[in-house]
């Protein structure tokens, strides 16, 4: 065991544990955050464990050489602790070689602070470490929330709809097995650490900075306009003008871009740096900042934009994505002095093939006819799944309303063709209801809606494997 144990608390700030058997070096780090954190103190890993087991820090600075119980031992115990093996450790070390520093990230260590100790770079990594920290708490705490949401639902849904509580389950696991990867790429990823000179326009970083540009050892460009091929083109006047614009200002550099790697694929990167003065009458000529790694996380935004407005099944749009279309599609109309068709679908005879057959063969049924259908359609319209056997689509940009027959001959063909799945030869028809936009008197997008489905209901009763035009006397 070390000597005495010193503690400082301060509410509302990040709690700190500071390790070191160098009481210079203790003081030199707690002068750098004071303000900013509170911290604790631990001469020895020992007392070190015994304060993290009484009470997890937000973040601990570990010296890497001490008596009895070294940096590397106290890192191998906390990440072998579920309790513990999230909090950030950032080495503080006088020692620089590849096999230390390879020897600490395989242990779990998360970034270096080398001795002797630079405060402005301190600040920025530990503010930079205790802001991914926050991000990977805000995740969980988003993934918790959706996780309760989809479960609420799930136990609302009618016992006549099991195969929409089938794929429901699903897409909740699936929701799930993704926040949990991101969790653990975020986990896993370190900060890019970088400075630029402005005079000289000359840049210096780390090697994970380096593995975040895609580049190789041997590929380190040190010159801002070297960056020109790397930065993503349409990203690249944003980055150049947050530059100048920091230096000149002093406010803090903040920047989301794409960097394109040899390979031509795209990652998207989170830049923050602040400028920095080596004395209090220099001008603001150099920044200083972090880099982190954010790819996962904008395509786990995509995905769940996707979810929000397309069918899971048939990935045709949904009934919000279809509302907001038709919205655009009659304000469109009105102002181009077009007509545009809207159109509500039923299968006939699916739930009998759905009830003899089963779910998984109803489903590749939709799927197959879903996208025959959608074929048949121009680019320009938009076919949607509304829910079961239920479709609608908005034919758009039609000069008169004879001019949408053809397209409607069409999906009726595409929805009879005979469909062959593991075997069997299966058929459904169609029956269509249609209405026009504009009308005499002025109608929203849900009245245009209900209209084509009562017209659906006419073309049922009439025999099926039809269509029927909306009139005011349905």
């Amino acid at each position: 065991m070390g000597t005495k144990v010193t503690t400082e608390q301060h509410d509302g700030m990040p709690d700190l544990l500071l390790v070191d058997d160098d009481t210079g070096s203790l003081l030199v780090m707690n002068k750098a955050l004071e303000g900013d954190c509170a911290t604790r103190f631990a001469n020895c890993g020992a007392d070190a464990i015994e304060l993290i087991a009484r009470h997890p820090p937000d973040l601990i600075l570990l010296d890497m050489v001490m008596p009895d119980m070294d940096g590397i031992q106290v890192l191998r115990h906390l990440k072998g602790d579920e309790t513990t093996r999230h909090i950030p450790v950032l080495f503080v070390t006088a020692r620089s070689d590849a096999a230390t520093e390879t020897q600490a990230l395989r242990a779990g260590a998360d970034d270096f602070i080398s001795k002797p100790i630079n405060p402005d770079v301190l600040r920025v990594r530990v503010a930079s470490h205790l802001e991914r920290s926050q991000l990977r708490r805000a995740i969980e705490h988003q993934r918790d929330r959706l996780e309760a949401e989809v479960q609420e639902r799930t136990l609302h849904l009618e016992a006549a709809r099991a195969q929409l509580e089938e794929q429901m389950a699903i897409r909740t696991t699936e929701l799930r097995e993704s926040n949990q990867q991101l969790e653990l790429a975020l986990a896993a990823a370190h900060l890019g650490i970088w400075e630029y000179e402005a005079p000289t326009g000359r840049l210096s970083w780390s090697e994970r900075q380096t593995i975040m540009f895609g580049l190789r050892n041997t590929q380190h460009c040190r010159m801002l306009r070297d960056l020109r091929p790397i930065v993503h083109p349409e990203d690249r006047r944003d980055c150049l003008r947050a530059l100048h614009r920091s230096l000149r200002d002093g406010v803090t550099f903040d920047q989301v871009y794409r960097v394109i790697w040899p390979d031509d694929s795209e990652h998207w990167l989170h830049s923050m740096g602040r400028p920095t003065l080596r004395t209090k009458s220099e001008a603001r000529k150099r920044l200083i900042g972090t880099t982190r790694d954010i790819t996962a996380l904008m395509e786990h935004q995509n995905q769940l934009e996707r979810m929000a407005h397309y069918d899971a099944l048939t990935s045709l749009p949904n009934r919000v994505l279809l509302s907001a279309r038709l919205q655009q599609a009659m304000a469109n109309a009105r102002r181009r002095e077009r007509c545009l068709g809207v159109i509500y679908l039923d299968l006939d005879g699916f739930k009998s093939i759905n009830d003899t057959h089963g779910h998984t063969l109803g489903d590749e049924l939709l799927i197959t006819v879903s996208g025959r259908m959608r074929r048949t359609l121009r680019e320009v319209d938009t076919l949607a799944r509304l829910g079961g056997d239920e479709f609608a689509a908005i034919l758009v940009d039609l000069c008169d309303r004879d001019a949408c027959g053809p397209l409607v001959e069409r999906l009726l063909a595409a929805a009879a063709e005979p469909v062959e799945l593991d075997g069997r030869r299966l058929q459904v028809t169609a029956s269509l209801g249609i209405t026009f936009y504009p009308q005499a008197t002025e109608v929203d997008g849900d009245q245009l809606l209900r209209q084509a489905d009562q017209a659906m209901y006419r073309a049922k009763q009439s025999g099926k494997n039809r269509y029927q035009v909306f009139e005011n006397t349905l």
